[in-house]
């Protein structure tokens, strides 16, 4: 007999409103409750959350286990809207992920959907039908998430991509969390693969298909700046391997790396000012006299470099000269772009 399986993820957001249903004992009327309950104290949540999951989970377990009809994805989807209608920001989404082999096809339900604040997305995974329908796993992470099919391995295991896209920073880059999830025919199902660390890298664009998955993201390092245009970022493209499905990564454009390099020569400039570092400022400060006329406290600022319209090979960092009773006096350093990397051609203080 083939066994059906069954994902949901569940995506909650700070709240809206909600209403009531009229019978308390309903299943809908309990998912109201706790909507409510959640929308009215914020720092319940997860004491709350995990009930409001049990509510779905239970109404998913009776379509499953009521099997026929009532196990399909459209009936599924029809009772999910049930609960969307009772939470007035909530949405409902079904997809199959299908398999290979005997094992029948998967199914992927994102559960609960509300615009606001910070989310929070929590993958849930259903397998069986009829009596032995259960949950078998599940993944909560901050969030929103998405999932996508993705190929099954030599073997016929079915697989799907999950996604959690955080709050957007000051250039539109979100937080990215992704996960490869996996059931075998003779295993449960499980993680196989994971992209980010709880932090995650912070991307501009996610596109995935069936085949490849493109990530734009950006790249920290020293001197990278946060809400500054012209930073440098990577467009990864992953595809899967050829055994296991893997995502492997298999190219990498690189955007903007103008600023990446001009930073290791402002960085290591710095360090050398600070250090008395003489041998290092002559290679980045060509000029002798302008090396002369550089004071050792001079310090960089937290400010976007400006480049000029037409002038790619050239680019303004500003800087701060500490000075008594601690009013900073701001600089302009000018950095040119050579043969031999970036090298500081020009430095004054700026007129106030």
């Amino acid at each position: 007999m083939h066994v059906a399986v069954v994902f949901a993820a569940l995506l909650v957001l700070i709240p809206g409103g909600a209403r009531a249903a009229s019978d308390p004992g309903d299943r809908l009327a309990r998912f109201g409750e706790l909507a409510r309950s959640y929308a009215g104290a914020l720092e319940a949540g997860d004491r709350v959350l995990p009930q409001l999951f049990a509510v779905v989970d239970d109404e998913i377990l009776d379509s499953l286990r009521s099997g026929g009809p009532f196990a399909s994805v459209p009936f599924i989807q029809e009772r999910l809207d049930a609960f969307r209608d009772t939470w007035g920001g909530a949405a409902f989404h079904v997809l199959r992920v299908p398999g290979s082999g005997e094992r029948a096809p998967l199914i992927t339900v994102a559960v609960l959907t509300v615009t606001g604040a910070e989310p929070i997305g929590s993958l849930r995974v259903y397998g069986g039908t009829s009596r032995d329908a259960s949950l078998l796993a599940s993944a909560t992470h901050e969030g929103a998430l998405s999932v996508y099919p993705w190929p099954t391995t030599r073997d016929g295991a079915a697989q799907f991509l999950a996604s959690w896209l955080g709050v957007a920073s000051g250039r539109a880059a979100r937080p990215l969390r992704l996960e490869l999830w996996r059931r075998s025919h003779a295993g449960p199902v499980a993680r196989s693969w994971s992209l980010a660390a709880d932090d995650g890298p912070h991307v501009s664009e996610l596109a995935v298909n069936r085949q490849r998955l493109m990530i734009r993201h950006e790249v920290r390092y020293p001197g990278w700046k946060t809400g500054c245009d012209g930073q440098t970022e990577y467009q990864d493209t992953y595809q899967p391997a050829p055994v296991s499905a893997i995502p492997v990564l298999t190219n990498r454009k690189v955007f903007e790396g103008w600023h990446r390099e001009l930073q290791v020569s402002v960085t290591r400039f710095f360090s050398a000012l600070s250090a008395g570092d003489q041998t290092t400022l002559a290679e980045l400060v060509p000029d002798r006299a302008l090396r002369a006329r550089l004071p050792r406290g001079l310090v960089a600022e937290p400010a976007c470099e400006q480049r000029a319209p037409g002038a790619p090979a050239t680019a303004v960092v500003a800087a701060t000269e500490p000075l008594p009773p601690g009013t900073p006096r701001p600089w302009s350093l000018s950095w040119t772009r050579g043969p031999r990397g970036w090298r500081l051609s020009h430095a004054a203080p700026v007129l106030q």
